[in-house]
């Protein structure tokens, strides 16, 4: 009985340590991003790196942007396909972000077109710039 009270402890011990450490290195992993941002099809394409953990990078505001990434949860993942938006439109702007986070491969393109879109767009600020006109 006492053996098996022993194995299962050992057990359970090494499954947290196993999360933890996978936690810990997910958190700890750095971010590598490369954003490229067109205000309109005729426009310059605009290229910024961003990187965290340590932070550096070409895009202004690297450290406020590093935060600000890290407060959003699952930042890169696509929206729910049936999810209704507002048929407003903000703009020509668009912005593709790739690279890593937390050390998974991302690619994401942001735009303008709805409603939806332009929450999305918002709440990436600073990393995607402010654009003036319709907002949420």
């Amino acid at each position: 009985m006492k053996y098996a009270r022993l194995l299962s402890a050992v057990v359970f011990a090494i499954g947290i340590l196993t999360f933890t450490s996978q936690t810990s290195s997910a958190a700890t992993a750095a971010s590598k991003l490369k954003i490229v941002f067109q205000n309109s099809p005729d426009s310059p394409k605009e290229t910024w790196t961003l990187n965290c953990r340590p932070n550096s990078g070409t895009l202004p505001g690297v450290a406020i942007a590093c935060k600000k990434l890290a407060s959003l949860k699952n930042p890169f993942a696509k929206a729910s396909a049936d999810q209704m938006c507002t048929e407003i439109y903000g703009g020509d702007q668009t912005a593709i972000i790739t690279g890593t986070w937390l050390g998974k491969k991302v690619s994401r393109k942001f735009s303008r077109v709805n409603g939806c879109e332009i929450d999305t767009w918002e709440s990436f600020y600073p990393v995607l710039p402010h654009v003036e006109g319709v907002t949420q």
